[in-house]
């Protein structure tokens, strides 16, 4: 691929405008976490310079800044008549958030067209439902705006986005559906985790987890830490054949579980 634009959705960014965007071009362009304002400037000018024409270059730049939180001004750019009338286009958008939408879609949209004239661009976002809203709408405008460039979009998430009516799950093209693992692919992470368990409680085990691997690792070092499990002769088994095990509800239970047998002051650290 001669572009590829990928990140992955946080819960703690969802109200983050153009959160998930950012992290992908920060990562595409390598803007490192501590630098200088000024050093990220110079990498993301660079990184935009690869791509993008002299013609449309500093407008590129300029509303690629203002989408991941990287704004440029007039003292750190040099100065020319194009620039300056880009400058005055930006300060306009600044106060209008709808123009400063279109001008952010012109943005990534003339990035990834010119890339596109080079080879293939792959834009790959995962867990997409905790995406910030702004990230979602450009997503959805730029998978129809590019329809005749070589862009391969693919994204992951929960159901729950897709019931949404939004356009980016109206401009979706192709839908995979991943069900619950049987019992053999499910036996994997379970084995992974604990090496030896006993045949007869591994099946328990996997009936509680319904075919949800992550349920399963949480599983396990849940019922670990309260010590309802013990290592014997045929591996790990589960005490009392599993009778006095009280099952948290979900995902959100089993870690809930072992966050509250944490000392204070170690959850206050995790806050």
């Amino acid at each position: 691929s001669n572009l590829c634009l990928e990140a992955r959705a946080t819960p703690t960014k969802t109200g983050t405008r153009y959160g998930l965007l950012a992290d992908g071009i920060s990562q595409l362009a390598s803007l490192q976490l501590g630098d200088e304002d000024e050093h990220r400037r110079q990498a993301l000018t660079s990184f935009v310079s690869r791509y993008v024409g002299e013609e449309h270059r500093d407008e590129v730049t300029l509303f690629l800044g203002e989408a991941i939180g990287l704004p440029f001004t007039p003292t750190t750019l040099r100065w020319s008549e194009s620039l300056a009338q880009r400058m005055s286009a930006l300060r306009v958008a600044r106060n209008e958030p709808q123009v400063m939408r279109e001008k952010i879609l012109e943005a990534v949209s003339r990035l990834m067209e010119e890339a596109g004239k080079e080879g293939l661009v792959s834009v790959i976002f995962e867990d997409l439902q905790w995406a910030d809203e702004e990230s979602l709408q450009l997503l959805g405008t730029l998978a129809g705006r590019l329809e005749a460039s070589p862009i391969f979009f693919i994204g992951t998430c929960r159901p729950e986005l897709l019931a949404r009516e939004i356009p980016f799950v109206e401009a979706i093209r192709n839908r995979v559906t991943l069900g619950p693992l049987d019992e053999r692919a499910l036996s994997r992470p379970l084995r992974a985790v604990l090496g030896r368990i006993a045949e007869r409680h591994e099946q328990l085990m996997l009936d509680w987890c319904d075919g949800n691997p992550y349920f399963a690792e949480e599983l396990v070092s849940w019922m670990v830490a309260r010590k309802l499990m013990v290592f014997g002769k045929e591996g790990w088994q589960l005490i009392d054949e599993g009778a006095a095990a009280d099952l948290p509800a979900g995902i959100e239970g089993a870690i809930q579980g072992r966050l509250d047998r944490l000392e204070h002051k170690e959850k206050e650290v995790l806050k």
